[in-house]
Order: structure tokens, then sequence, then C-alpha cells
């Protein structure tokens, strides 16, 4: 297999250049996708080790840790064509679940990737695959912990990874939504005079933003996990080959305002 073109790389572009007007959700754009039970390692039934004439595998993990509602989310990841320097590379990425973009392709006005990037291969645009988790488990007794429901996916270590819910045009996009019986969770406030009959119906809300994600770059504005080849210490938003990634959802912000917590070893 020949590659596209191997001189261009996913690109990343900064949201005060493009409008900001309000775009369709993910859903509304590309569909609904479903994908698996929660508790589960995802590797599509492809060959779980890479071959050794490239990257080794990244473990990258979804918790949700709200005891009483679902999170929903979207994940791309990706391999910049010019990292590709032999068609045995090309064909271990295809082996592990990876496939080339044959055109340009833009989720929202941060992320543009070219002709000759290798997508991990979900059925969304640009490969994204639909993540949804059920509610976590809690704890018994008061102040217990919750035990997260959880997802994980093996995958070649990739130049990137977009964590979203909306296609990003500025940070106060969708990062990831939390649901009840499939509908997001409100934060409208409580008319006065009903007292707790309904406590816990506000808070913080459901639908969670990009700067809520606490690794993630927001001026510029620059959503998601970077790989670094080099040396020297890592960025808060990147990891190297191999790494084990953890991305914990909460339903309540935490007093940084992160409802996400990205954890990387």
């Amino acid at each position: 297999m020949s590659l596209a073109i191997a001189g261009l790389t996913g690109c990343l572009t900064s949201a005060t250049s493009t409008s900001t007007s309000a775009f369709a959700t993910f859903t509304e754009l590309f569909g609904d996708f479903d994908f698996g039970d929660v508790n589960t390692d995802t590797t599509g039934g492809r060959p779980t080790l890479a071959d050794a004439t490239f990257r080794s595998m990244v473990s990258l993990t979804f918790a949700n840790a709200a005891a009483d509602a679902d999170m929903e989310t979207s994940l791309v990841a990706w391999v910049n064509g010019n990292s590709i320097t032999s068609a045995a590379q090309e064909d271990t990425l295809i082996n592990n679940g990876y496939v080339q973009l044959t055109t340009e392709t833009r989720l929202g006005t941060a992320l543009v990737l070219p002709i000759g990037t290798f997508v991990y291969g979900g059925p969304g645009v640009a490969g994204s695959t639909r993540v949804r988790l059920g509610a976590g488990t809690a704890g018994e007794g008061d102040g217990a912990a919750v035990e997260p429901s959880t997802r994980t996916f093996q995958l070649i270590t990739p130049d990137g990874i977009l964590v979203f819910e909306d296609p990003p045009v500025s940070c106060e996009s969708a990062a990831f939504v939390f649901k009840q019986d499939g509908r997001p969770l409100e934060s409208e406030a409580i008319p006065q005079g009903l007292g707790d009959v309904f406590e816990g119906a506000t808070g913080a809300g459901g639908i969670k933003t990009l700067a809520q994600v606490d690794a993630y770059e927001c001026d510029p504005l620059r959503p998601g996990l970077f790989f670094r080849s080099g040396g020297g210490t890592l960025a808060t938003n990147e990891y190297r080959e191999g790494a084990a990634i953890t991305i914990t959802f909460f339903l309540e912000p935490g007093p940084n305002g992160a409802a996400a917590v990205v954890t990387i070893n």
C-alpha cells in the first residue's frame, strides 16, 4: 500500500480566525452511534499488539464517576501522514484498526486532518467513535467513593487524541454530557418555595465544555492530547509512546472548574 500524502500532518487551528456561530450537535451532524457495554475493553476484534516496525500500544480508559447519570462523548485518534516511513508501518496501522483519510476532514474550527492521515476507525466523521458509559456504582455509606464504570481502548500510539461532544469551535463547545433516561441533565434554577423536594435537580448541569477538561488548552484553542517523541518534561496535554491514559468524568466540577481529569502514566 502506498502512502497517499506523506508530508501532511494533523493541524490545530485557532478559533479566533473563524466565526464561532451556533452549530449543530455531534448527533445532528454525524448521526448517533452506540458501541458496546460498560466495563469493556475495546479492540474491535483486531490484534492488540502492534508490529515492531511502529509504535507500541496506548491504553486509553474512560471512567464515569457519576453514580446517578450516564456519560456520553466521542473519540477521535489520529496518526499524522509524515509519521509513517514505510508500507509495513501503514499495514501495521491498518491491521490494528486505523484507516487512511482520502479527503481533508474538519471537526469544527479546531481540528483539520489532511488527506493521508490515519484515524482510528470508528464509523463517524474522522473515524470518530461514540462512547457511552452507564452510571458508576455508589459506595455504601455517606461520603463513600463511587466505583466508576469504565471502557478501555487499546490502540497504536496516536499523534493526537480528541475527546469531544460537539465539533469544537471554542472552549465553550461541549466536550461530554451526562444524561438520565437519555436526556441531558439540566441546571435550571429551582422555583422559590419548592424546598428540597427537587433537591439534586440543580447544580452544575449535565453538559460540560472543553474548558472543563483539565488538560485541554484554551488560549490559543488547542483541545486534545498529543504524542511527544522527544525527551524533556511532558506538558499536561502530552503523553509518550505506550502510555496509560485515564480520563475520569465527574458530574460535579472540582474547585478549579474541571469536570474531566486526565491522568497519564
